[in-house]
């Protein structure tokens, strides 16, 4: 099944109204926005340089971080042997984060980690196309599932161009080679995807992602916490990057630490910071490890109350794609962070799933694409 998606901040799009034919197939959503990576930090980097007080430095690689024992702080040791000293330390450097090894050095002891791999693997190439190569669709999206675990996107991005992206878990992980793409995107169960390749003219090379895995570091359940650290973002907990909600994530997170240092509750008060940082990834981590550890690839069971959100998500994904859109819109509200999990439980809902049980569904929504112009 390929759907329609938002790009350079038009409304996304669900199953709901009538297509160009007269057929049911889409309804404004949310608004999203699509851009390169580089794009979106540079932005983001100006931004923060342009707020007051703020001084940021490149070219640093810090290498150690220590106690300040005389001034009740943090040293942070740069690779150049230099040092800077803070009394409060936000540690946002994601994955890579060197945060578990120094709590172990200054005395704090080691945090469990726990770890979702289902071996997702990413590739994408850069291909140049009319900005209303796919009008009146904004994009493609064909999603990988657990029997079916091999997809991609296509979306448009500044400068003219347009990004594909391919994902599989396992062993169907997309190749390297470029001469591999185009044949992989040909094995997807919908051609919407192919079909664009070919239609557009390819302007790079393929470019690989392989650390896809969700790492969870406990700060949150430490029984101690040091003074004047914090860890957010993906240093405390990273996502599968398919669901897109790390940086959702970490918005919220930087959120609650502004209104904290606005009301001055911050220093001493990190261990329950933390606490609340943890409860505002808690969600998206159910979600992501939930659907994640459905894949045959994956290591690990699903808790109950997991495969219990899961089954019944997939009955309301069941329920949309037949044309409810109520089921729809409490997915969409879910799944991208902006309502609560018990809008899934609206009785309207039970009583769609019962009618459906019932009595049978409805025909499925059109296909919403064709082909490219």
């Amino acid at each position: 099944m390929s759907r329609l998606v938002a790009c350079r901040s038009t409304p996304a799009i669900s199953p709901g109204s009538a297509n160009r034919d007269g057929h049911r197939s889409a309804t404004a959503a949310f608004e999203l926005v699509s851009a390169t990576r580089p794009v979106v930090e540079e932005l983001v980097r100006l931004r923060v340089a342009a707020l007051a007080g703020v001084a940021l430095t490149d070219g640093v690689r810090i290498a150690a971080l220590e106690r300040d024992s005389e001034r009740h702080g943090w040293i942070a040791r740069k690779a150049d042997g230099s040092v800077l000293s803070a009394p409060l330390v936000i540690d946002a450097s994601g994955r890579a984060s060197r945060l578990p090894f120094w709590l172990v050095e200054s005395g704090f002891g080691g945090v469990e980690v726990t770890t979702v791999d289902v071996g997702f693997g990413y590739a994408s190439r850069m291909y140049r196309a009319p900005a209303d190569h796919l009008a009146p669709a904004a994009g493609i999206l064909v999603l990988p599932t657990p029997s079916s675990p091999m997809g991609g996107v296509a979306l448009p991005v500044e400068g003219g161009r347009w990004m594909i992206g391919a994902v599989g878990a396992g062993e169907c992980c997309p190749p390297r080679e470029t001469e591999g793409f185009l044949p992989f995107l040909e094995r997807l169960r919908d051609p919407a995807l192919a079909d664009f390749a070919r239609s557009a003219t390819a302007v790079s090379d393929v470019v690989i992602h392989r650390r896809t895995d969700n790492v969870r570091r406990q700060y949150d359940r430490m029984s101690a916490w040091p003074a004047g650290l914090l860890a957010i973002g993906d240093s405390f907990c990273a996502f599968n990057p398919v669901y897109g909600q790390g940086i959702t994530v970490s918005a919220c997170q930087a959120l609650m630490l502004r209104d904290s240092f606005r009301a001055g509750e911050v220093i001493g008060a990190e261990h329950r910071l933390m606490r609340r940082l943890g409860q505002l990834a808690q969600l998206p981590w159910e979600i992501a490890t939930g659907e994640d550890l459905r894949y045959s690839s994956s290591r690990g069971e699903s808790t109950p109350l997991q495969a219990l959100f899961g089954k019944w998500s997939r009955q309301l994904d069941l329920l949309a794609a037949h044309g409810d859109l109520q089921a729809q819109r409490a997915l969409d509200r879910v799944y991208h962070l902006v309502g609560s999990p018990v809008g899934l439980l609206h009785p309207r809902l039970f009583w769609s799933a019962l009618k459906a049980w019932a009595f049978g569904l409805p025909p499925r929504l059109p296909r919403p694409l064709e082909r490219p112009r």
